[in-house]
């Protein structure tokens, strides 16, 4: 990743702006869950910390093939 030819803040600010890029995506699939959710009257989340229409379904996308959500499986869900 570190490339000597180019300065260290192109460097920073590239890096700065995939990172944007790539939060931007996996945001677009949260949000475009909870419309699904919200146009189908249907809860975020269930009665125990971890159950819920919406962790559901965000499980259900990753395993259709979400690579967006895919990348952040470990880390929120």
């Amino acid at each position: 990743m570190f490339d000597e030819n180019l300065p260290v803040d192109v460097q920073l600010i590239s890096a700065h702006k995939s990172e944007i890029e790539a939060n931007k995506k996996i945001l677009a699939s949260i949000i475009s869950t909870v419309i699904f959710c919200g146009t189908h009257d249907l809860p975020l989340r269930g009665k125990e910390l971890h159950e819920g229409v919406f962790q559901d379904l965000i499980k259900l996308k990753i395993e259709a093939g979400d690579q967006n959500l895919k990348a952040t499986k470990k880390a929120a869900f």
